[in-house]
């Protein structure tokens, strides 16, 4: 069974934020490395759960 969560938009910011601050790149530049193909190990999932977050935000 799939399991629910109902987060606020505060909540995905946040979550969106600590990935990128643990990272310690900006969005901007995840996303250029990302299209470029230069992540590397957990980068790549980083990158994915950021997209996720960023779709979900509706930006």
């Amino acid at each position: 069974m799939t399991r629910t969560e109902h987060l606020t938009r505060d909540q995905v910011e946040q979550q969106r934020a600590a990935i990128l601050a643990r990272l310690e790149l900006s969005a901007e530049e995840l996303h250029r490395r990302g299209e470029a193909g230069e992540l590397v190990g957990d980068e790549w999932l980083a990158w994915a759960e950021v997209n996720d977050l960023t779709f979900l935000l509706g930006e």
